[in-house]
């Protein structure tokens, strides 16, 4: 899942269609709404939740806050959707062993998330034996987004943190002694406010928070990822910029 789609296939559908209207010059297609108030007055004492930070949109962005949550600070995920992570996903030795020092995994845990390791690649530009390299090290290990999250999000909710699944965030209302997040119906956030000191945005370039920032303006560059194509008169243009 990514791009707010159910699937692989239906998130590049919602992509490319992105992709076209910012060709089109039809981006946002709308004026964003007000979704961040700021107010002079100070927070109503009547919360149904009171953090230290609250996360708008969680995924794998669950490992920092973990690892806030580990240190002392109170910390709530809040997701529009389920908590949940894609079936496939590629990773490396190093950044994999630092999850495991912060105190996020242990090493039986690391094994189930990451079972297996590949390597050395290959990468080719021409067809003489100069322009062979054998890589090491680059993203040649398999990793279960599901199963990290399962792992990460249960030591979170040990040391105390609170996840809100099917949670969607209607507004934040920035006061001078801190936020409050007006939480939608339905799932565990169902009508609730919540309280923080701190408000992390974790919701992605869609995020109405983002939204609102740049109103209207178009996004500065596209970054595409490993694994990415790109074609059409969108990729000849932009290759034709150099």
């Amino acid at each position: 899942r990514a791009f707010g789609g159910s699937s692989l296939l239906q998130s590049l559908v919602a992509q490319e269609e992105s992709l076209q209207s910012l060709f089109r010059g039809e981006w946002p297609t709308a004026e964003p709404p007000e979704f961040v108030l700021s107010l002079p007055a100070l927070r109503p004492s009547a919360c149904d939740v009171d953090v230290d930070v609250a996360v708008c949109g969680g995924t794998l962005g669950i490992l920092v806050f973990c690892a806030l949550q580990l240190r002392g600070h109170r910390v709530a995920v809040v997701e529009a959707g389920p908590l949940r992570g894609r079936a496939q996903d590629w990773k490396e030795e190093e950044e994999l062993r630092r999850l495991v020092s912060a105190g996020l995994l242990t090493e039986e845990e690391l094994n189930r998330v990451a079972p297996l390791r590949f390597g050395p690649m290959r990468c080719k530009f021409g067809a003489t034996p100069a322009s062979e390299l054998q890589l090491r090290g680059v993203l040649d290990v398999a990793v279960s987004p599901t199963a990290l999250l399962e792992a990460v999000s249960a030591r979170f909710k040990a040391a105390g943190g609170l996840v809100l699944e099917n949670s969607p965030v209607r507004e934040v209302r920035i006061h001078p002694d801190g936020a409050a997040l007006a939480l939608g119906q339905g799932g565990a956030g169902q009508g609730r406010m919540l309280h923080s000191r701190l408000v992390v945005d974790a919701m992605g370039h869609r995020s109405p928070l983002a939204l609102q920032a740049r109103r209207g303006q178009r996004p500065d560059g596209v970054c595409v990822q490993v694994g990415s194509c790109a074609r059409g008169a969108w990729a000849r243009q932009l290759r034709g910029r150099g």
